[in-house]
């Protein structure tokens, strides 16, 4: 039970750093197109319990990773999102857009949770994805395998982004 409890506030702070993370489409992870297909997929169902397809106008600011910027506009085009994407800040966001950004990264580990992955031959890659839009941050574990399956470990948990 403990273990549980200290796992939940471990997860809340490391969600809360993120809120203060600059915002751009990162991915320091490598994915197969199942493993993108996958993520995006899952994007798309989070949105889709949010906004409505069909009257959302999405805009995607693409900076890097070619195949999940294509895999995600993909996903949310065969749900009916209106996507648009921009490939510099500085384009224009019209009032009826949301603005959508993610990040992944891979969750760093301590010495000892690699000792004890190697004793249990785990080569496994936990990694992050947070998805910003609408002044809300989205953020959800992912645990990669060496085959390449994905899956998730955690809910989606939703935060709100504080400007200063």
């Amino acid at each position: 039970m403990i273990k549980k409890i200290l796992f939940i506030i471990f997860s809340l702070f490391l969600f809360w750093g993120c809120a203060s993370a600059p915002q751009k489409n990162i991915v320091n992870v490598k994915f197969d197109k199942l493993s993108n297909d996958y993520i995006s997929s899952d994007i798309t169902i989070l949105l889709k319990n949010i906004y409505s397809p069909a009257q959302t106008n999405i805009v995607i600011n693409v900076k890097n990773n070619k195949n999940f910027n294509e895999s995600l506009q993909s996903a949310l085009r065969s749900v009916g999102y209106s996507v648009r994407e921009i490939r510099h800040k500085e384009a224009a966001i019209y009032p009826n857009e949301l603005q959508l950004e993610y990040v992944i990264d891979k969750i760093k580990e301590t010495s000892e949770e690699k000792r004890i992955r190697k004793i249990n031959n785990d080569n496994s890659i936990i990694f992050r994805v947070s998805v910003i839009i609408d002044n809300k941050m989205y953020s959800r574990m992912y645990k990669l395998y060496k085959n390449y399956e994905i899956s998730a470990i955690s809910r989606w948990l939703e935060s709100d982004i504080i400007s200063f």
